[in-house]
């Protein structure tokens, strides 16, 4: 996860696509506040869940998550659940620009020499203590609708 948090790098997710796993999909891009994306999946009649990830941008190492999701049924066509953010714990929270890839800072790949928490917890949000001001950056949870809606 914290590959995903920190640079958007799915890799090491997608060594789940083996056994349990029906389809692994991936987004085309960042999603701005209040704006939204559509993604495909493929499931076997026989699953009923979904997990989602995603990386934050505007943060050094934080993702939204979601842990099986039950697919709608037949008889309940589409469903909608919230995420919350999540702090990977694998770097500094320092809200520098220099460890920040994605708008504004543009800055992937490069992390902080000051390790993190060194575990996952609720993600505290943008405080100002750096580069990033609250009033345009900060967000409160949930920061994710997802809806799923099955389609034949």
């Amino acid at each position: 996860m914290a590959a995903l948090a920190e640079d958007a790098d799915t890799t090491g997710l997608n060594q789940f696509q083996l056994g349990d796993v029906d389809d692994i999909s991936e987004g085309t891009g960042p999603i701005l506040p209040g704006a939204s994306a559509s993604v495909d999946i493929e499931a076997q009649n026989r699953r009923r869940l979904v997990s989602v990830a995603s990386m934050l941008v505007v943060t050094n190492d934080a993702f939204l998550a979601r842990k099986n999701i039950r697919l709608p049924s037949r008889s309940r066509g589409k469903v909608s659940y919230f995420a919350r953010a999540y702090d990977a714990g694998s770097e500094n929270n320092d809200e520098s620009c220099a460890y920040i890839p994605g708008p504004p800072c543009n800055n992937p790949f490069k992390k902080s020499d000051v390790p993190g928490e060194g575990y996952v917890y609720i993600h505290s949000g943008i405080h100002g203590i750096a580069d990033l001001a609250p009033a345009a950056y900060d967000w409160r949870n949930p920061v994710a609708r997802i809806t799923i809606e099955r389609i034949r």
